[in-house]
């Protein structure tokens, strides 16, 4: 396993080396494989942010159908609208 190229001490990251050698060593160092199934999120214990990604992912969900919702309530709100300056438009006439 590589080496950490940051570490988090009280909430704060700090980088443990200096940021050139950092970026020749990132450059250096071989991507992992594609089908990897090792998450890149981790958690302050070192294991994967299994948790993490899980409550990412509902969080999503729960937005993507709170914004549909509000596309539906606003469609109908244009659709009532147009109904009534078309009656309104009828009435004048």
């Amino acid at each position: 396993m590589p080496a950490p190229i940051v570490c988090v001490e009280e909430d704060m990251f700090f980088l443990v080396d200096d940021v050139l050698v950092l970026l020749e060593r990132a450059a250096l160092e071989p991507l992992p494989p594609e089908d990897e199934k090792d998450p890149q999120i981790r958690t302050k214990d070192g294991g994967p942010g299994e948790d993490f990604n899980k409550d990412s992912i509902k969080r999503d969900e729960s937005n993507k159908i709170e914004v549909s919702y509000q596309e539906a309530v606003t469609s109908k709100g244009q659709e009532l609208i147009c109904d009534e300056e078309a009656e309104n438009a009828e009435d004048s006439d």
